[in-house]
């Protein structure tokens, strides 16, 4: 297995899927390879319960819960690019970005769907914001305390 200074974590979400995955990886990678739950307080109860009793594993939580991210940021209401796009035609002082955002840049690329521009008028914001703080600073943040690295396994399903 390789190893970046020896220091690996999987990342679980409490689904079959990375239960799975987990449950592969200790038996014919690792052992030892702890595992990394973030509890973003938008799981089941029986989720939470369930991870809780899996064998050397650490819950870590988000600083900020979904609520306060979208007070300050606004919702993830479709795709995290589309998302981006209509807040940054929404909140922009630059024309250049707002007419990409609106009619495209080279071929059409940075363009918003016709059918979510009118949210750039909405009286609330939309944000692609909520992965960034529900899951992506929270395992930054445990990287930065622990010297782990997450290491991606692909697990294949040979018919």
């Amino acid at each position: 297995m390789d190893r970046v200074n020896g220091n690996l974590y999987a990342s679980v979400s409490g689904g079959k899927d990375s239960g799975v995955m987990l449950d592969i990886i200790r038996r014919f990678v690792d052992k030892d390879v702890p595992a990394v739950f973030c509890n973003t307080g938008n799981e089941y109860s029986e989720v939470v319960k369930f991870v809780r009793n899996t064998e050397n594993l650490t819950v870590i939580r988000p600083n900020m819960n979904i609520r306060q991210i979208i007070e300050k940021y606004g919702f993830p209401l479709i795709s995290k690019e589309q998302s981006r796009y209509i807040n940054q035609a929404k909140h922009t002082k630059s024309q250049k970005l707002l007419n990409t955002r609106l009619y495209g840049g080279k071929k059409g690329i940075g363009k918003i769907s016709e059918r979510w521009k009118f949210l750039i008028q909405a009286t609330f914001d939309v944000s692609e914001k909520c992965c960034d703080y529900l899951k992506k600073k929270p395992f930054e943040k445990f990287h930065k305390q622990t010297g782990l690295y997450l290491k991606m396994y692909r697990v294949f399903c040979l018919n």
